[in-house]
């Protein structure tokens, strides 16, 4: 009967670490910094306007900044915490897949997330 309690723990803890480590969140390492999380096979969005959700892990403030004239960043400015940004897109009439990037930066890093639209 132990050892099945065991095998049973086991066996449970075995299955939360694997599904632990699916995800792909980055947690900021150092004071100050900004990290992204994206989702495994984050794919291109649709040719049409639409939105896109990011999530932010931040120790500190934080700024993003649009590299591209179709995508609008809100909120466009944080602090410390966890925070789900909105990236709003217009539609592509351009007949050609784009990427268009987001920089988001703290006092000690910037990460850029590149934004691709199907055609």
């Amino acid at each position: 009967m132990f050892k099945k309690a065991i095998l049973i723990a086991g066996a449970a803890l075995a299955i939360v670490c694997c599904c632990s480590s699916c995800q792909k969140e980055k947690k900021p390492q150092t004071p100050q910094s900004v990290a992204l999380a994206t989702q495994p096979g984050d794919k291109p969005v649709a040719a049409a306007s639409g939105e896109k959700y990011v999530t932010i892990y931040a120790t500190s403030d934080w700024t993003a900044e649009s590299l591209a004239d179709w995508i609008t960043v809100d909120p466009a400015a944080g602090g410390k915490g966890i925070q789900e940004v909105t990236l709003a897109y217009q539609a592509n009439t351009s007949g050609a897949v784009r990427k268009g990037g987001v920089r988001f930066s703290s006092a000690a890093n910037s990460e850029t997330f590149i934004l691709t639209q199907d055609k």
